[in-house]
């Protein structure tokens, strides 16, 4: 039924209760992002994009896992068999509690999905199941209308039900949607996905959200043995804490606090292996620490959880002191960050009198853009320089003996 065109006061609009239930994951990268409430909202439609090999598969199946321990997820899989379904994710810790099929019809896919009443459902992909839609002659209908119709079906089932559904789309190696751009106005939610193999570095970052939540990047990544989400990537939970935890960070609660022994792990793993993912969990554990730990009295963004941290750009950081953006690009994280090549004229006396290795000068940029979110310190001078090397050696301090 169409919705009556009068008008309304705003103040007689009545959320309903289902609308403040979130499926909570338990993993704050994932709760922070898809809401401000924390947690996926009951008929939340998300669309997920990314290049070829991103992820976008494994991603979605990894938060699946998680959330069928408490919730039935319905998974169609249109892009493998079963059997390879299977096989490609047996390093997905609690794969096999997921509900999955390998067809699509949509008379016959909407009444299993009535009889499963599932918590969360994953299409995969839109493209593939548009190939399957008819019209109501039975005829097949043209690409781009297929996937529109795919779209709507799946948005209203969310709506009618209040079940989150998730919608994978493919691209093209530039990143292009293979379908009609307006899709994505349709959505609630659309979260981009992406893997820069130089780097070896797997991230996803909401482009829109109308539920609000974390709009920066997080990271996820893909080993042999497991798949981890998180910034940082850290398991303390099962007594040995390392950077590549044997148990999923899915495991790790919501309230996962960052100690000095999260730091140091993440500072010994960069000291051993200098990569990209390595290098942006020890960016996001010190200021995580920092966030906790250090005065915030004359902090310009007033509260800590406002602090943002992104990676983008060729620059090696910058900081937007009145939004609380530390902004950390490529440089950062290569080879040729090398001591006596980083930062101000007047700061290098500061460096030299401390870092001996780029781990170390890391650990200084890092801080030295945390120090611009106080009051007073948006000026390089030596005062400036005094403060960023008072922080960097309480730090250090409180890390004596883990590194």
């Amino acid at each position: 039924m169409a919705e009556s065109c009068k008008f309304k006061k705003a103040a007689t609009i009545v959320v309903p209760d289902e609308f403040f239930s979130p499926i909570v994951t338990g993993m704050r990268d994932i709760d922070e992002a898809w809401s401000e409430i924390g947690g996926i909202v009951p008929s939340q439609v998300t669309f997920i994009t990314g290049t070829p090999g991103a992820g976008k598969t494994t991603l979605t199946l990894a938060i699946g896992a998680c959330i069928s321990k408490n919730v039935p997820v319905a998974f169609i899989s249109l892009e493998m068999s079963d059997f390879q379904l299977k096989n490609q994710c047996k390093k997905i810790p609690g794969f096999d509690g997921v509900e999955v099929t390998c067809g699509f019809d949509q008379e016959e896919t909407l009444e299993e999905l009535r009889k499963m009443k599932p918590g969360l459902i994953i299409v995969d992909s839109v493209q593939k199941a548009a190939r399957k839609m008819r019209d109501e002659e039975g005829k097949k209908m043209a690409f781009n209308t297929a996937q529109i119709a795919i779209v709507e079906m799946f948005t209203r089932y969310a709506k009618d039900t209040w079940t989150p559904v998730f919608l994978i789309g493919h691209c093209d190696k530039a990143g292009n949607y293979k379908g009609p751009s307006d899709l994505l106005h349709d959505v609630d939610s659309h979260l981009l996905v992406s893997y820069d193999k130089e780097q070896d570095l797997r991230t996803f970052q909401f482009g829109k959200n109308r539920f609000g939540g974390m709009m920066q990047e997080s990271m996820f990544g893909i080993t042999s043995t497991t798949v981890w989400i998180g910034t940082p990537y850290i398991s303390t939970v099962f007594g040995d804490a390392s950077i590549h935890p044997t148990e999923p960070v899915t495991a790790v609660p919501h309230t996962t606090h960052i100690d000095e022994d999260g730091v140091a792990v993440c500072i010994n793993a960069l000291t051993n292996k200098w990569d990209g993912s390595t290098a942006r969990a020890t960016i996001m554990a010190i200021i995580e620490y920092m966030k906790a730990n250090d005065d915030h009295s004359g902090l310009i963004v007033k509260d800590p959880k406002r602090v943002k941290t992104q990676f983008r750009g060729n620059s090696i950081a910058h900081c937007h002191p009145r939004s609380g953006e530390l902004v950390f690009g490529k440089k950062t994280f290569t080879a040729t960050m090398e001591i006596g090549k980083v930062g101000y004229a007047k700061e290098q006396k500061f460096i030299l009198a401390r870092c001996t290795t780029k781990v170390e000068l890391l650990v200084w940029v890092v801080l030295h853009e945390w120090s611009h979110l106080f009051d007073g310190n948006d000026t390089h001078n030596n005062e400036f320089f005094t403060i960023v090397g008072e922080k960097y050696d309480w730090l250090m301090t409180q890390l004596a003996g883990k590194i």
